[in-house]
């Protein structure tokens, strides 16, 4: 009975093998565990009305009390595709925002805490907030 394994094709299932282990590296260190925070600062007493979801996870409706915040966790997926969107609602306001895009945030933060304001939602980091506009 002959066998399968030739001197040629040994070295090239051993370099196959090596890559697929090595992708497989590469891949598991894409997928991280991130946070979001989201904090009421509208002001003026105002509760937060709060709905975060993903393409495969519906967060729910969180009200949120003046100066209070609220939170969630995830794995980030290693196709680098995860987002998070959430709207944001208080008497006669009514937007949309990303809190979390992997492409943008990914690097940025581990715990991405989100500063909800009447005009803009500002991630906030320790000494700075950076301000996007509302999603259209």
């Amino acid at each position: 009975m002959a066998s399968i394994f030739t001197k040629s094709t040994v070295p090239l299932i051993i370099m196959v093998l090596f890559v697929f282990y090595k992708s497989n590296c590469v891949f598991a260190e894409s997928i991280k565990h991130k946070y979001v925070i989201i904090r009421n600062d509208v002001g003026g007493g105002v509760n937060l009305t709060l709905h975060c979801k993903s393409k495969d996870d519906d967060l729910g409706v969180q009200n949120i009390s003046p100066g209070g915040e609220w939170g969630f966790h995830f794995k980030t997926s290693a196709w680098g595709t995860t987002l998070f969107f959430c709207s944001v609602e208080w008497p006669g306001t009514s937007h949309y925002f990303d809190a979390f895009v992997q492409s943008r945030d990914m690097d940025v933060c581990d715990t991405c805490v989100w500063s909800i304001k009447p005009d803009q939602p500002c991630i906030v980091f320790s000494n700075r907030s950076v301000c996007h506009p509302w999603n259209k």
